[in-house]
């Protein structure tokens, strides 16, 4: 299924907020990368934290302005720090399909054990196409493993762990001040692409030089489409 300029442009985290209403929940975000949606979460009056198995990507949260209510740790998708029916509200944004494929079915398990009844389970994911997707694929082709996430949540919709709240799809960009930044953040999400970006690093360049759209702060935008599914805890 290709969606592309066919769905709207949403921010990410009015979207999530839209969906979960985090006010007054205890939520985490496994994979928090660099905290922002963390952050976001907590000065909308959540008691957020985030998880996080990268060094890199951990000191780069904890070394952002502190906001009350935010925190993080170090951890697992597959083996969550909490006991049982801890949380109100967990989170994979952009990470699921980062989880070893062979851990992702027991990374929602541990998401379900860790929610109370009724909690929320939100997963975003980038979809295999669009600008981002394209310039990406030069040195790391998702998208195998963004179609194997996808099956784990069907699965899991089809359990008896979960009540389906649906799915849905909107679109993003994300901005960089040059191909540099854009190298410097993909390095950083993932150390292990750096062989193959360092060979195709030519066609990555052009290709987003080509792809990507100024902004009128002179930055270079990538779009990426998204697709959101929601999951109640029975």
């Amino acid at each position: 299924m290709r969606v592309g300029q066919s769905v709207p442009y949403r921010r990410h985290t009015e979207i999530l907020i839209e969906k979960t209403a985090p006010a007054g929940k205890s939520a985490l975000d496994i994979g928090c990368g660099d905290g922002s949606l963390v952050r976001a979460l907590a000065a909308k009056g959540a008691l957020a934290l985030g998880l996080e198995l990268s060094d890199a990507q951990l000191a780069k949260a904890r070394a952002a302005v502190a906001v009350p209510g935010a925190d993080y740790l170090a951890g697992q998708a597959e083996h969550l720090p909490f006991p049982d029916g801890h949380l109100d509200l967990a989170i994979f944004f952009n990470s699921l399909h980062h989880v070893q494929r062979h851990m992702m079915d027991m990374a929602i398990e541990e998401a379900a054990r860790v929610l109370k009844p009724e909690g929320l389970l939100y997963v975003a994911e980038p979809l295999a196409e669009g600008p981002n997707f394209e310039v990406m694929r030069h040195f790391d082709d998702e998208t195998e493993v963004r179609a194997a996430a996808h099956r784990v949540l069907q699965r899991a919709a089809a359990g008896q762990a979960w009540q389906d709240e649906g799915e849905d799809f909107y679109r993003n960009s994300t901005a960089y001040a040059d191909f540099t930044t854009f190298q410097e953040s993909m390095l950083r999400i993932d150390p292990a692409r750096h062989q193959a970006f360092a060979e195709h690093a030519a066609i990555v360049q052009e290709e987003f030089e080509a792809l990507g759209q100024r902004d009128d702060k002179g930055r270079i935008r990538l779009d990426q489409p998204m697709r959101i599914n929601l999951l109640r805890r029975l």
